[in-house]
């Protein structure tokens, strides 16, 4: 494994496959901020009962996309 540029991305020596820390999670290939994650997260952790349109308000993005995090978020909680 070679870290490769100033970000978190690295190359497997076996495959020579690119990869970094969010490979493989929830995360990975979405364009919104983790601190965006983590508010949503939290948020849907600690009041279940909140809409999609309350918590894009308290973050401050946009509805679709955290109905599309909290699907996201329920899915991975299943397979846990």
């Amino acid at each position: 494994m070679k870290q490769i540029g100033f970000y978190d991305t690295y190359v497997c020596l076996d495959t020579g496959r690119s990869f970094s820390s969010l490979t493989g999670t929830i995360f990975a290939n979405s364009k919104v901020k983790l601190l965006h994650w983590f508010q949503v997260i939290w948020l849907n952790w600690q009041h279940p009962e909140l809409s999609s349109a309350e918590i894009s308000r308290q973050v401050g993005i946009n509805q679709k996309t955290v109905w599309s995090m909290l699907k996201k978020i329920n899915a991975a909680e299943k397979q846990i």
